[in-house]
């Protein structure tokens, strides 16, 4: 898993994103940054644009 990690650093958009998801895993969700705070802000920021997206296409989300 560190090396398909590793290789996603350097061929993809992971480095800017700052988060990935592992398939097969239910809660999967990696995300990174200098700090756990920092971290913590990627993953919100992700979730908060989900939401938003939810929203305009369906009316209400879910989050379940």
């Amino acid at each position: 898993m560190a090396a398909e990690v590793k290789r996603l650093y350097r061929e993809t958009v992971l480095p800017e994103r700052r988060i990935l998801a592992m398939g097969g895993h239910d809660d999967g969700i990696i995300v990174f940054g200098r700090s756990p705070k920092e971290a913590g802000q990627v993953l919100l920021t992700w979730l908060a644009q989900a939401y938003e997206s939810e929203c305009r296409l369906g009316g209400r989300a879910t989050l379940s």
